[in-house]
């Protein structure tokens, strides 16, 4: 092996004084070594390698190429870049627990000593481990470091607050999740939840808000399913109108995640508003009559009740239909879709009277 150093005023007999650009060193061999077409590389080389071998989910292929990397271009400016590869590529191979501490030791580090960008999305790799292995508070805190870091990218910041939003929403920090995604969600005002009107760059912040609008959908939807129907009279009126307005709040930012996301995200959000409705009908059934009528008026009463919130039974069945029948047109394979089918199978069982009204 041939180990050359170069740099961009390497010639003998340099006549002027020039600035000189420091170049990673160039290897040559007799022969191409394993998981490498070539038999002359630099650490550039071997990181593009790497990177294709990762992408192709050839992890065990892409970790030697990172790590080769690291052994063979000790001094390369793309270490750091190279440590976070071995790192995902090892997590793709042995689960999160193990790269951890990998990932801590790159964030600990000066962020403007390699790649800023690596060091910033090294952050958001160890924060969705850490909710992965449902540590949340951990995760929130992760962030909120990371936001207070001023040279992030107004799509690096949004991104951080949304998973912050998450994080809290995850260990039950309702409040201040709200209040991380309604922030997010605020700048999609002027687009008006116009998918259209993100192009180019923005595209990234389009999925970015349709993310955020997903998970501020399910703070509602929370909110509404811990709002309990219960008596007395002035009570139960009370808790309806509220879980009312948890419902449509909730379906409206649904709705919007559906526009500017996925088809994975529109799936989702279909059968979450589809389940607000359905679980609604259920409570509703659920409810004992006012104790103060007679068992006459009490049968009397659950036929009228029965008869005014079939509604809710029709609208999940329309949304479930919505959601099954984009999949089929777009050929989108998803548990969400096998659960809205579920659903589907589940309402014209047990309530087929009251959804054919």
């Amino acid at each position: 092996m041939i180990v050359m150093g170069l740099s961009s005023a390497c010639a003998a007999g340099v006549a002027e004084q020039r600035p000189t650009v420091e170049m990673d060193a160039v290897v040559i061999r007799h022969e191409a070594p394993a998981d490498l077409p070539t038999d002359t590389y630099d650490a550039d080389t071997v990181l593009h390698y790497a990177r294709e071998a990762e992408r192709a989910r050839e992890y065990a292929k892409s970790r030697r190429l990172y790590e080769r990397l690291l052994n063979e271009f000790p001094e390369s400016k793309l270490g750091r870049s190279a440590r976070f590869g071995a790192a995902r590529s090892q997590e793709a191979l042995e689960g999160c627990s193990v790269v951890l501490p990998k990932y801590a030791a790159i964030r600990a580090e000066d962020p403007d000593l390699g790649d800023v960008g690596d060091w910033v999305d090294v952050h958001f790799r160890e924060a969705s481990c850490l909710l992965a292995l449902a540590r949340a508070g951990d995760a929130a805190d992760l962030l909120s470091e990371l936001i207070k870091y001023p040279g992030l990218t107004k799509t690096d910041r949004l991104e951080a607050m949304v998973g912050r939003g998450i994080a809290n929403k995850d260990r039950d920090e309702i409040d201040l999740a709200e209040r991380d995604l309604v922030m997010v969600i605020a700048i999609d005002r002027e687009n008006n939840g116009d998918s259209s009107k993100y192009m180019g760059a923005e595209i990234e912040t389009r999925f970015i808000v349709a993310k955020a609008a997903y998970h501020l959908g399910e703070v509602y939807r929370l909110r509404f399913e811990r709002t309990k129907l219960e008596y007395p009279q002035a009570m139960l009126e009370a808790r309806l109108e509220e879980k009312s307005q948890y419902l449509l709040r909730a379906q409206a930012y649904l709705l919007r995640s559906i526009r500017l996301g996925s088809l994975e995200v529109a799936a989702a959000a279909g059968f979450r508003v589809g389940g607000m409705y359905e679980k609604f009908h259920q409570e509703l059934i659920a409810l004992e009559p006012p104790p103060e009528l007679t068992e006459s008026q009490q049968k009397l009463y659950m036929q009228e009740l029965r008869l005014k919130i079939a509604i809710l039974l029709r609208k999940a069945v329309k949304i479930y239909d919505e959601a099954v029948a984009m999949a089929k047109r777009t050929g989108l394979k998803s548990d969400w879709i096998d659960k809205a089918n579920e659903a589907l199978d589940r309402i014209k069982k047990t309530y087929l009277v009251d959804i054919s009204g």
